[in-house]
């Protein structure tokens, strides 16, 4: 997995533009860590830098997640189905604050 260091004071609109190759649509899987490296949140995406808009600017999304991230950890996935299973084992095994339960 590769790291981004997170500065969320630093991230704006054009952000999801510039990261992950100016829009280049991949199969993502990202884990968001705290400054004690616990995963609080793990997610599957197409575009890295417009989930991260989406975390910010979005007020449906939990404000406490950019508050406690510090670090981003994300792999390129070769298919939706292996993200989605992969996704789904790391949320289980990990259990991370703000994710919702997966039965």
């Amino acid at each position: 997995m590769k790291n981004i260091n997170v500065n969320w004071n630093r991230i704006t609109k054009s952000f999801g533009k510039r990261c992950n190759g100016g829009g280049t649509r991949n199969h993502i899987l990202y884990r968001m860590k705290n400054k004690d490296s616990k995963v609080i949140r793990i997610g599957a995406c197409n575009n890295l830098g417009d989930r991260m808009n989406t975390y910010k600017f979005d007020h449906r999304e939990d404000p406490r997640i950019c508050k406690e991230t510090t670090t981003v950890e994300y792999m390129v996935v070769k298919s939706r189905e292996l993200l989605l299973d992969m996704e789904t084992k790391a949320i289980r095994r990990l259990r991370p604050i703000y994710n919702p339960r997966v039965i």
